[in-house]
């Protein structure tokens, strides 16, 4: 079974690449998932390989548990970022409930990746008899800890600007002293111990999965796009440089929010060796349904405020581009030209270019127009929206984008909504810098 799922997910991981490159559906809209979903696939196979023993193979209760409640912890960040507004959505499916079944999909490989991960590197001989001087921890310690933690929360939540980065260890503070007191799985239980190689292993893997986070991502047409204050340079990929440190921690923070929700569950843990370290008091059936429910309504709940508020754009299509003529967008559209990224191919394709003006009956320079708008729609994920409120600023293309100043722009948008729509949403200041850079960046390339 192993050996299937391994050359399963090495099937899917190949194919997957190349319908990215030759652009098939639905595979450039689906790239995230069908990355991870690969990965997870070949890790776990790779693992139980090793030490006979793995998530999936082993202990698939487990893992098939693992999925709803990676969906949840990753929505309380979804949540928080609702505040924050350090990363948004671009380029989304535009069916609400394929979308939907998309987010739960992709946030469900959050924790397996990052478990898998950790167990791929345990079953090495890296930090293997590590130790560290014991250390016990006091009740005033664990308050103290506890209480820092909540308020790393609060300042990341009340004030974003400046203490963003405090959401990627706020939880681990807050939770951790709680899962040491109830003798659950805990960062200060290792310590205590005298052994970090777990922690360490999974701050390792939390570094792996975000570099492969930010790799994917960054092929991908339905994607994240950052607006980090005050690391606008020095990218990789679509994140900062310094942005990579924050997966280290986050893994931690995984880990113990995950064995804060298992507090709910007998005797029971994903990992190969913590049943017999549980100590749980067991709920009785109608809390857990309640607790169901809630999980339930607080999924919905943060799905809603996604779409309100992280969702910036849809997958672009030409009915859509309305400065375009009515009448030409059909033609485009009967021409087999569905999508605006259809339009953009045109541009490196001479001789489709001259196949498309005599289905379309354009002369050349409403194509290379249009081509223009749409390669101006697709940049960055900016969408049919958002551009079509920039061209009522009369900036259409890349070339007059990148000759603005972010905020003289924004204000030129405000004025231009208090004058019409009012419940017009416009773009912040930060997107608006995003778009302007990667112009500047296709001017100079």
């Amino acid at each position: 079974m192993s050996v299937f799922n391994l050359a399963g997910g090495l099937f899917i991981f190949v194919v997957s690449w190349i319908m990215l490159v030759l652009d098939i559906e639905p595979f450039p809209s689906w790239f995230y998932c069908f990355m991870w979903w690969s990965y997870i696939l070949i890790t776990d196979s790779w693992v139980f390989l090793r030490t006979g023993n793995s998530l999936l193979l082993s202990r698939t209760k487990e893992f098939l548990f693992l999925l709803p409640v990676s969906i949840v912890i990753w929505l309380i960040f979804e949540c928080i970022n609702l505040s924050l507004k350090n990363w948004y959505y671009v380029n989304v499916i535009e069916i609400t409930w394929l979308r939907w079944i998309g987010y739960s999909i992709s946030f469900a490989t959050v924790l397996p990746a990052i478990f898998e991960t950790t167990e791929l590197l345990e079953s090495t001989a890296l930090l293997k008899g590590w130790q560290v001087r014991p250390r016990r921890f006091t009740p005033v310690m664990l308050n103290y800890t506890m209480l820092s933690g909540a308020v790393f929360i609060i300042l990341c939540i009340t004030w974003p600007r400046y203490f963003f980065p405090l959401v990627w260890c706020g939880f681990i503070l807050a939770l951790d002293p709680v899962n040491y007191r109830l003798e659950a799985p805990s960062v200060l239980k290792e310590w205590e111990r005298g052994s970090l190689r777990k922690p360490a292993l999974l701050m390792i893997a939390g570094l792996v999965c975000g570099i492969f986070w930010e790799l994917w991502n960054f092929w991908a047409t339905t994607k994240w796009v950052y607006t980090v204050p005050f690391f606008d340079e020095f990218k990789l990929f679509e994140m900062t440089a310094p942005g990579f440190l924050g997966f280290i921690p986050f893994a931690l923070e995984c880990y113990v929010m995950t064995a804060f929700i298992y507090l709910c569950r007998r005797n029971i843990g994903w990992e190969r060796d913590t049943g017999k370290t549980w100590r749980i008091q067991r709920f009785n059936l109608l809390t857990r349904i309640a607790l169901v429910f809630c999980s339930a309504f607080f999924c919905f709940a943060v799905f809603k405020g996604i779409d309100r508020t992280t969702v910036d754009s849809f997958r672009p299509y030409i009915k859509e581009i309305t400065i375009i003529p009515a009448e030409r967008r059909a033609r485009l559209e009967q021409c087999g030209i569905i999508m605006v990224k259809d339009l953009v191919r045109l541009k490196s394709a001479v001789h489709r270019q001259q196949e498309a003006l005599q289905c379309i009956a354009a002369s050349r320079d409403e194509l290379s127009a249009w081509i223009k708008s749409a390669e101006m729609v697709m940049l960055k994920g900016m969408g049919a929206h958002n551009f079509l409120l920039l061209s009522k600023a009369g900036i259409t293309d890349v070339d007059k984008l990148a000759q603005q100043d972010a905020h003289t722009l924004r204000m030129s948008l405000e004025h231009l909504i208090a004058n019409g729509d009012e419940n017009e949403r416009i773009p912040d200041e930060a997107k608006i810098r995003a778009w302007i850079k990667a112009a500047q960046n296709i001017i100079k390339a």
